[in-house]
């Protein structure tokens, strides 16, 4: 409690901003006249409201890529021609200069280009170490394969073979299959992603189908993932001089870490400052075809109190209530 003259009396006020316009009116309505029916608190709570916006972009995936043979050639020194005409095709059509990526070693399932018994198989041994070594080069949510398959055969595909496709294809990576074949149900019944026809091995625009592909599709788009620790309300400026903050507005799924998201004032400590999450960590980490994702943001508002959050505010037109136990923002714009 403190004496205290205003409005030319004296009267014994005590210390609680809240309450002492009222009292002094009070007071003023009985001794005389002079108080007015508006109190303008001399040190209302100084209010900012700032936009904040967390997103989360969409990134070139490295091209991982393998091919696989399984060519019927009568001539040796034609299937050693095809398979580097095609190796070189594919090399250069998969990893042009400047792009991130890797060639895995070939699987031939017709050496030689020698008769296909039927009973081809993949050696998925081999192709589970080539892409444990790929996810350790460049991290095991960025790698998603192309595999190529070649076959200028119009025979069945051998089950086994079918069998071990669609393995890969269900695996943790889930690669996609390209096709350049002359099999019978290529594109329905067959495990591959794309199929295109095999014309014969001397074409010099034999590629030219998977080169359409591939420039639509690669590099694959990887989808940014959100930090686990998620992201910080305020930088670090900002921080320094924040007090307490109300969420006055929000569009996207943003959830509190560690205080509740919304219109009621929450204090701040630069221990541990607020950090938020967004529903789009929910996104499959694989990497997708070209184009088929797009960069995810969350946005909403704040208004933060830098002083004297525990006092009134009036805002232009509304009636002035205690900022910091009031539900709800009390400025209209932001900055």
């Amino acid at each position: 409690m403190r004496w205290h003259r205003e409005f030319g009396v004296y009267g014994l006020v005590l210390a609680f901003p809240p309450l002492r316009p009222l009292i002094l009116c009070a007071l003023g309505l009985l001794l005389g006249p002079g108080c007015e029916g508006r109190f303008v608190d001399p040190h209302p709570a100084e209010l900012e409201r700032l936009q904040r916006t967390h997103s989360l972009k969409v990134t070139p995936a490295p091209v991982v890529y393998g091919l696989i043979f399984d060519l019927y050639l009568a001539d040796s020194a034609e299937c050693a021609r095809v398979h580097q005409q095609l190796t070189s095709a594919l090399r250069t059509l998969m990893l042009p200069a400047g792009r991130e990526g890797q060639e895995l070693a070939a699987q031939e399932l017709s050496p030689d280009c020698s008769a296909q018994p039927g009973t081809q198989r993949l050696d998925l041994l081999a192709y589970n170490r080539a892409i444990a070594a790929a996810q350790a080069r460049y991290g095991a949510g960025r790698v998603r394969p192309v595999l190529v398959y070649f076959n200028n055969l119009a025979l069945p595909l051998p089950t086994g073979l079918a069998g071990d496709l669609r393995t890969l294809r269900s695996s943790a990576t889930q690669p996609l299959v390209w096709a350049l074949t002359l099999q019978a149900g290529a594109g329905t019944s067959l495990p591959f992603d794309v199929s295109e026809t095999w014309t014969y091995s001397a074409d010099a625009a034999l590629t030219s189908p998977l080169e359409r592909v591939a420039r639509a599709q690669l590099p694959f788009d990887l989808m940014q993932q959100p930090p686990l620790e998620g992201f910080p309300v305020f930088s670090a400026s900002e921080l320094s001089t924040a007090r307490e903050f109300k969420v006055c507005s929000s569009a996207g799924q943003v959830t509190g870490l560690n205080f509740t998201f919304g219109p009621k004032a929450v204090k701040v400590s630069p221990a541990s400052p607020p950090r938020v999450s967004l529903a789009a960590a929910a996104t499959s980490s694989l990497p997708a075809p070209h184009g088929s994702l797009q960069e995810a943001a969350a946005r909403y508002e704040i208004e933060v109190c830098h002083a004297n959050c525990e006092r009134t505010y009036e805002p232009p037109d509304g009636d002035a209530a205690i900022w910091n136990t009031t539900s709800g923002c009390m400025l209209k714009t932001s900055t």
